[in-house]
């Protein structure tokens, strides 16, 4: 992977360059975050990314970044292939672990066939009727997904026989994963972050406070941080977390969710980027997940210091206009804050003494604001 010799600003007649595939949520948070670090940055809109991998190629010819940042699931992985083998070690971390995390059969199999890392019991099926096998051999509930981890919210939570149909359905006929329910205590999500440690030039990992991650009927409500895990938990977290970025490899920050059973830890997915439930990192620690991603990726020094137990409440839904004195009501909530994404949704954030106070905080501060 491309390691600069020199941070070197726009001011410079041969900047380093990033190029940032994607102008979503995560795209401008890495823009800010790259540029805050002197870096000159190109952001690739939604609208102007191509699917072609011909004309993709020819924009990176153009612009000659030194690294490239995919931060939108519409890059496709062979169109980073091809980039990476005209400029090597230029996509960051590596198209390799953006293959693995965007393919849940590529991921599953490295997890647990090359790794032997604890996960659900799991089959693959791409016909309707090796589909409804499988369910019946793994039993009910189970969840099944698309092989192509497209960030698309396509999970189907099957309770039994008579859902296998409507799954099928509403997963397109597309090959795809089938799991075993798990009945977890907690949805964890680990945040591992691999860049040069300074004091002996290696590559390091450092890991953030595992992160609770908050849902209800299947969707993201928010999360808290830190999480506390027992200690072999916490160790486990923490092997399985170093053990499947290692295996994908790069530099950058890799989320990687995990099934909490007791002091057991089952490995669920792994991103090589910045997920949604990470966004109270802005908040709980001194740099946010983004910053963090955009210094590994430089390969420069990490600081995952947690500053205050935090969190944060997503919304989808928001007024298209707010009273001032309303907006004002919720941010009179202590160690509180909101932040609009360009996504559309919106992020109540708080810091307390302790998790539950701050999630307490931060779903009064979205109700505040939503109740309109």
């Amino acid at each position: 992977m491309f390691t600069p010799a020199f941070i070197s600003t726009p001011k410079s007649s041969d900047p380093t360059k990033v190029l940032i595939l994607g102008a979503c949520e995560l795209g401008h948070n890495l823009a800010r975050a790259f540029s805050g670090l002197g870096v000159e940055v190109q952001l690739l809109g939604e609208s102007t990314l191509p699917q072609e991998h011909e004309r993709l190629l020819e924009i990176v010819r153009e612009i000659r970044p030194n690294i490239v940042v995919p931060a939108s699931d519409r890059v496709s992985v062979a169109a980073l292939q091809r980039i990476e083998q005209e400029y090597p070690g230029s996509v960051a971390p590596s198209s390799r672990a953006i293959e693995a995390a965007y393919n849940r059969e590529v991921m599953r199999r490295i997890a647990s066939e090359e790794l032997g890392l604890p996960t659900s019991k799991f089959a693959f099926a791409d016909t309707l009727e090796a589909f409804a096998q499988a369910t019946e051999e793994l039993g009910f509930p189970c969840v099944a997904k698309p092989v192509e981890n497209t960030g698309g919210g396509t999970n189907f939570v099957l309770r039994d026989q008579r859902d296998v149909g409507a799954a099928w359905k509403h997963l397109k006929g597309q090959r795809s994963i089938i799991e075993r329910f798990v009945e977890f205590d907690a949805a964890v999500l680990m945040l591992a972050i691999r860049s040069i440690n300074p004091a002996d030039g290696k590559l390091s990992t450092w890991f953030c406070e595992p992160i609770a991650q908050q849902h209800e009927h299947g969707e993201l409500l928010g999360s808290v941080q830190p999480l506390h895990l027992p200690e072999q938990a916490l160790d486990n977290a923490r092997s399985v977390t170093a053990r499947i970025s290692n295996a994908i490899g790069g530099r950058g920050l890799f989320a990687v969710e995990l099934f909490l059973v007791g002091d057991d830890i089952y490995f669920s997915g792994v991103s090589p980027r910045p997920l949604p439930s990470g966004t109270v990192t802005r908040v709980s620690q001194r740099f946010s997940q983004s910053e963090l991603h955009a210094r590994a990726i430089l390969g420069l020094p990490i600081d995952a210091t947690l500053t205050s137990p935090g969190a944060c409440a997503f919304s989808s839904r928001v007024p298209a206009d707010i009273p001032r004195e309303q907006f004002a009501q919720a941010l009179s909530t202590p160690e509180s804050d909101i932040h609009f994404s360009t996504d559309g949704g919106t992020v109540a954030m708080a810091t307390a003494d302790d998790i539950h106070q701050a999630w307490e905080r931060a779903i009064k501060v979205r109700e505040i604001l939503l109740n309109h």
